[in-house]
């Protein structure tokens, strides 16, 4: 499950991959997890919503809020969904409202994707040789970062995250599980533009204090 909110007595989630073949599918399964305050025990709830496409991949915006990344016919399609509660009850399934993106504004050899907490843009790390690429919501068009910011090779990083560091503001990272080594993209006073690029490695991050309680927000937990 692909955490999407997280507090102390509820969990959001979802899943947009057959879970036996972990292979894509053409449905986005949203999940519910619920701690009853009475009893302290959890229930899990599981919703499916089918999809006229095939599902690549999905990002969060808050809880309510995805864009969603997938291929009609060979074709990159990306929509905008919305989620709308009628009720706080974790059993009852939310309704949703979708928006079609222009289909040129996606990328059709997705890796990762990640959307701005604020909603003003999503970033796509994409591509052979692999490049980071930005879809900016006002204008519609996408450019692309690796050349702008002068990035160095991409190909070994696999993850893209989100994070709000107590003194470099808005702190964008890519990242594996491999070698350690990590590209920070920052945006100290979080206009929508990157100031610096740096990329460090396991030593150099924990020299920095990034290993430290320095962390303020990872955007899916209530604060």
């Amino acid at each position: 499950m692909y955490p999407v909110h997280q507090s102390s007595d509820f969990v959001q989630g979802m899943r947009w991959y057959e879970e036996a073949l972990s292979a894509p599918s053409r449905a986005i399964y949203l999940q519910h997890k619920h701690r009853d305050p009475a009893t302290g025990k959890w229930a899990e709830f599981t919703f499916e919503y089918p999809t006229p496409f095939e599902v690549r991949y999905v990002s969060a915006q808050g809880r309510d809020e995805l864009f969603v990344l997938g291929a009609r016919d060979g074709a990159p399609v990306i929509e905008r969904w919305v989620f709308e509660r009628a009720s706080d009850d974790p059993a009852s399934p939310p309704a949703v409202r979708r928006f079609e993106l222009p289909s040129e504004s996606a990328p059709g050899d997705l890796y990762r994707m990640a959307a701005d907490p604020d909603g003003r843009f999503l970033l796509f790390l994409h591509g052979a040789p692999r490049r980071l690429s930005r879809l900016d919501f006002a204008t519609r068009q996408r450019s692309d970062l690796s050349d702008q910011l002068g990035l160095p090779s991409l190909e070994h990083y696999d993850s893209l995250a989100r994070r709000q560091h107590v003194n470099d503001g808005r702190v964008w990272l890519l990242f594996n599980d491999v070698d350690g080594v990590r590209l920070l993209l920052t945006d100290a006073d979080n206009n929508g533009q990157f100031e610096s690029a740096r990329e460090l490695t396991d030593a150099q991050w924990e020299a920095a204090g990034y290993d430290g309680a320095v962390w303020t927000s990872d955007f899916l937990r209530d604060s």
